[in-house]
């Protein structure tokens, strides 16, 4: 199987090709310009109907909160609930479902709108 390394804000594949995408622990890395970004490509390469479930914060957090794991320093962005609802349903997407654990994750699961033909 052939592998492609690319960023998501720059995604090189073509229109409507993939089933399903899945960004688990990703879009809190990238700051909000590159999360709407990766939400446009993620939308032009899935298929109408398919599924995206990603994770990221709950509440706009636009300037990066300051974090710290394994001694290594880095930021986190996000945006609130009702945002990514909106920033979604503008590339296509319906908010299908957000689940938040215990451990401070929350879970995104988008739809993407079915083909209007």
């Amino acid at each position: 199987m052939p592998a492609i390394q690319a960023t998501v804000q720059s995604c090189p594949f073509i229109d409507s090709i993939f089933d399903a995408a899945i960004a688990w622990g990703i879009m809190f890395h990238l700051n909000p310009e590159d999360q709407i970004r990766a939400i446009a490509n993620i939308s032009r390469v899935l298929k109408p109907g398919a599924p995206f479930l990603f994770t990221s914060g709950d509440e706009d957090c636009f300037h990066g909160k300051v974090s710290t794991m394994n001694g290594v320093e880095f930021r986190h962005f996000s945006y609130s609930i009702d945002t990514y609802e909106r920033v979604l349903r503008d590339h296509g997407f319906t908010l299908a479902n957000v689940h938040a654990d215990s451990g401070n994750n929350t879970y995104y699961l988008a739809k993407k709108a079915d083909s209007p033909f």
